[in-house]
C-alpha cells in the first residue's frame, strides 16, 4: 500500500470541500443535507446487496444460482450488455464456480500480486462469457464484475470500478491517475486508495454520520457518491440531519495507517456553540467567514482543529469543546505546516498572521 500522504488528503479535501458547498449553494440546502442525499439510492443498494453477495462467496460451496441472484441485484452490473455477460458467465457452472473459487481463495494482501490475481479472473472472465461478438472482448465488464466482487467481500478495500467514472471524480479532487499502461487489476487497486484518501479527508469526517444502515462502509458511500456524478439532480424532500450526544475519542481504526479516530459529534456541538456566540463563525485566527464571503445561505461551514492534535490523544481519552480551536481551511493547513515537524498553537499562528 502507498504511504500515507497528508499533503495529499488535504489537496483532495479543498477540493471536496468546495464542490460540496457548491451543490449546497445550489441547492439552497445545508451540506449536512447533501451529504445525506447525494448518491444516497445507489450507497442503499450497495447497503442492501453486497453483503448478500459476500454471504454467498464465503459458503464452503458457492451455490451459482444464489451467488446469480444476489449479484444481479447490484445497481454497478445493472447495465444491459453486464446482465448478458453475467448470465453467459454463469451458465458455464463448473468452470464459473472454479474460477471465483480461484480468484477469491486467500486473496493477496500485497498490491502487485493482487493486481495479478484480478486480471488473471478478469482473462478468465472474457473467455466465460464476458466478450461481445461484434466488438470483442468485454474487459470493462469483466473488471467491473471482478470490482463488484472484491468490494463484497473487501469493503474497506475495493470500490466497484467503471475507470471513466473514477477518472471524472478523480480529476474534480485533483488525485493523480493511474498510468495510461496499467492494467484493469492496478487501475482497480487505485480506485479502491483513491475512494480511501476521500474519507480520510476532514470534510468527509465532520459531515457524513457512521452509523448503519447505509454509512457504516465508507467506501460504499464514496463508491454510490462516484456512481452518481458530478451534478446530481436537486432533492425535492426533505432530509433528516443525524445528530447523537456524547464524545468519545481516540479509538485505533485502521484505514491506511493506524489512526486515532476524531469525533464528529464533538465537532457539531462545537459549532453550534460558537454559532450562538458569532452568527458569522469566524475564523478564531483571521476572522475569516464563509458566510460572509460567501453568501451561503446556511450555517456551519468551518473547519475544527484540536488544540492537542489527535495522533497524540490516548486511547478512549475524552476531548472538550473548549479543546477544539473553529478556523478557516487556510489557517487549518498552516497549523500543520507552517511550523514543519510541530503544529503551531493558536497563538503563534495569530503572531505570525498579523507581523
Amino acid at each position: 500500500m502507498e504511504k500515507y500522504s497528508f499533503e495529499k488528503i488535504e489537496i483532495i479535501n479543498e477540493n471536496f470541500s468546495l464542490w460540496l458547498n457548491k451543490l449546497a449553494k445550489d441547492w439552497g440546502r445545508t451540506i449536512e443535507e447533501v451529504a445525506l442525499f447525494i448518491g444516497n439510492e445507489e450507497i442503499t443498494n450497495r447497503t442492501q446487496n453486497y453483503p448478500k453477495v459476500a454471504k454467498t462467496l464465503t459458503t464452503k460451496t458457492i451455490d451459482l444460482n444464489n451467488f446469480s441472484k444476489a449479484i444481479s441485484k447490484c445497481w454497478a452490473l445493472g447495465g444491459r450488455f453486464d446482465s448478458i455477460h453475467l448470465n453467459s458467465f454463469i451458465n458455464n457452472n463448473i468452470k464459473a464456480q472454479d474460477a471465483i473459487n480461484n480468484f477469491i481463495r486467500e486473496f493477496p494482501m500485497d498490491d502487485s500480486e493482487a493486481a495479478i490475481r484480478i486480471d488473471n479472473f478478469i482473462h478468465i472472465a472474457v473467455k466465460l462469457g464476458f466478450n461481445k461478438k461484434e466488438k470483442g472482448n468485454d474487459l470493462a465488464g469483466a473488471a467491473l464484475f471482478a470490482s463488484t466482487i472484491l468490494t463484497s467481500l473487501y469493503p474497506t478495500r475495493f470500490v466497484d470500478f467503471r475507470y471513466n467514472r473514477w477518472e471524472v471524480l478523480a480529476k474534480k479532487m485533483a488525485y493523480d491517475l493511474p498510468p495510461l499502461k496499467d492494467n484493469y487489476g492496478a487501475k482497480i487497486l487505485w480506485a479502491g486508495k483513491f475512494a480511501i484518501y476521500i474519507c480520510e479527508t476532514e470534510t468527509y469526517k465532520n459531515i457524513w454520520p457512521t452509523e448503519p444502515p447505509n454509512y457504516d462502509k465508507p467506501l460504499w458511500v464514496i463508491s454510490g457518491i462516484c456512481w452518481k456524478g458530478l451534478n446530481p439532480e436537486k432533492p425535492d424532500i426533505e432530509l433528516p440531519n443525524p445528530y447523537n450526544d456524547g464524545f468519545p475519542e481516540g479509538q485505533k481504526k485502521r484505514v491506511l495507517h493506524e489512526k486515532r479516530e476524531r469525533n464528529r459529534k464533538l465537532i457539531q456541538k462545537a459549532k453550534e456553540i460558537a454559532l450562538k456566540k458569532d452568527p458569522l463563525l469566524c475564523c478564531e485566527i483571521c476572522n475569516f467567514s464563509f458566510k460572509k464571503s460567501y453568501n451561503m445561505l446556511r450555517d456551519g461551514f468551518i473547519e475544527a482543529h484540536h488544540k492537542t492534535p489527535v495522533a497524540e490523544l490516548k486511547e478512549n481519552s475524552k476531548t472538550k469543546i473548549e479543546d477544539l480551536a473553529l478556523v478557516c481551511a487556510n489557517c487549518h493547513r498552516m497549523l500543520h505546516y507552517y511550523g514543519g515537524n510541530k503544529t503551531l498553537s493558536i497563538e503563534e499562528l495569530k503572531n505570525i498572521l498579523n507581523n
